[in-house]
């Protein structure tokens, strides 16, 4: 993926509608020939959308093998938060916003479990140096880094989804859902940019062998990058010969490109070399 550090909220209002991004032949100059498909075009204030259709490995890494699946257009959780979890790649900075939906499931201990930063030991109830928002049974909740609990109570809500929308400010978090509760908002001391889990914590099941009551089904989530705009090449993206860059410049709203302001990225910290496959058989 590439990572671009936004400009200033008020430069960006004024004079800035799109990043473009290109491939170079050097630090400050474009590939005379530009590829099908070319420059990449990234809206200011875009964000990660994931309906899970498939599992995107750039974008999420798991420290466990069961606890979760992909399924056909949704991800799966079930069994103990410390497994049924996902790790976001990236790390957004404050402000910065995660909205999600989420298919309730009624045996389930926490419809869902959202941890903003530490990855260390994830445990339900125990967030670390981070901060979980979670939907435990007809509770909203926060969990604090010094496992202090801030709730508030639901209404019964004849949806089968859960909406919920989680914002993060420089100084504080503020969870809103479509269950009928009232806005919970803490404040919090995160410096920098965070850590992003998602999943589930249900009383059984490991995420391969748990009945489908006890599984917790993610359909979507939107995060947004903050300060950041991110774009991620496609799995399998063709590098030109004579490329040797990615330039990225600014764009107003009629895609005009000023070309006093580029950054560049060599490609060789971008992409990281996969090896290929050994052969299954070697005919003399």
């Amino acid at each position: 993926s590439v990572t671009i550090a936004r400009a200033a909220s008020e430069v960006e209002a004024a004079e800035i509608s799109q990043y473009r991004i290109y491939w170079g032949k050097s630090a400050t100059e474009r590939l005379d020939t530009t590829p099908p498909d070319w420059p990449k075009v990234l809206d200011v204030g875009s964000a990660f959308f994931d309906d899970f259709a498939s599992f995107d490995p750039h974008s999420w890494h798991a420290e466990s093998s069961v606890g979760w699946r992909v399924l056909d257009g949704y991800i799966s959780f079930s069994g103990p938060f410390e497994i049924a979890h996902l790790n976001f790649v990236r790390t957004p900075s404050a402000p910065f916003y995660i909205k999600a939906r989420i298919m309730k499931a009624p045996y389930a201990l926490a419809g869902f479990v959202v941890q903003i930063g530490s990855e260390e030991n994830p445990s339900l109830f125990k967030p670390g140096g981070g901060v979980q928002v979670a939907f435990i049974g007809g509770f909203k909740t926060m969990i604090l880094p010094d496992g202090t609990v801030r709730s508030k109570a639901c209404t019964t809500s004849t949806s089968a989804w859960y909406e919920m929308e989680v914002r993060v400010e420089v100084a504080s978090i503020v969870f809103r859902d479509n269950q009928g509760c009232e806005e919970l908002s803490v404040a919090h001391a995160l410096v920098g940019p965070q850590t992003i889990m998602l999943g589930a914590h249900t009383s059984d099941g490991n995420g391969q062998e748990g009945t489908a009551r006890h599984q917790v089904a993610w359909d979507s989530v939107e995060i947004s990058m903050g300060s950041y705009a991110v774009y991620c090449l496609p799995h399998g993206t063709v590098v030109p010969t004579d490329a040797t860059h990615l330039l990225v410049y600014s764009a107003n709203i009629l895609g005009e490109v000023d070309d006093s302001q580029v950054v560049s990225a060599l490609i060789n910290d971008l992409f990281v070399p996969e090896p290929s496959n050994p052969p299954s058989s070697v005919m003399g």
